[in-house]
């Protein structure tokens, strides 16, 4: 019986590995310019698997703009907007290929040039963000799905 379980067991075990693949980072940490870069990247990693709410901010649940509040707070004891839109006219715009940890990055879902998405930068092409059917993850913009849909970035000054 022992050997029938435990080849029950090892491919549940790898499949759950491999099934991991949006709530970790699987690259090395990015070069940090600054200590809080660093502890932003590395506190955002507590949020990965987070559920959606809409207008959640904390570890029950979050939405996208949510999410972003929390880790400003948290990290640079800043107040941002728990609004898409209203975040989108904060701090200066910036083009993608200038992106800095820390830097959110922002979503058109509806094509109407109106933000509706955001998440913010890690670095290595990585962004996190409150999905609504996946919770927090960790996306790449270099996917196709986000590359139709990005709108733009904008620095907040820290």
């Amino acid at each position: 019986m022992k050997i029938k379980k435990s080849i029950f067991i090892i491919p549940c075990i790898l499949i759950s590995i491999s099934c991991t693949g949006p709530y970790t980072i699987t690259t090395p940490p990015p070069r940090f310019k600054t200590k809080k870069q660093s502890q932003l990247w590395h506190h955002s990693q507590t949020f990965l698997g987070i559920p959606y709410r809409f207008g959640g901010s904390s570890k029950a649940g979050m939405d996208c703009s949510g999410l972003v509040c929390r880790l400003y707070m948290d990290v640079y004891d800043t107040t941002l907007s728990h609004n898409t839109s209203e975040l989108y006219q904060q701090g200066y715009a910036i083009t993608l290929g200038v992106l800095e940890i820390g830097d959110l990055v922002f979503f058109d879902n509806n094509r109407n040039r109106i933000p509706d998405h955001v998440g913010v930068y890690l670095g290595h092409g990585n962004f996190i963000h409150a999905s609504s059917r996946r919770g927090v993850i960790l996306s790449k913009l270099s996917d196709p799905y986000y590359q139709q849909k990005i709108l733009g970035a904008r620095r907040i000054r820290k």
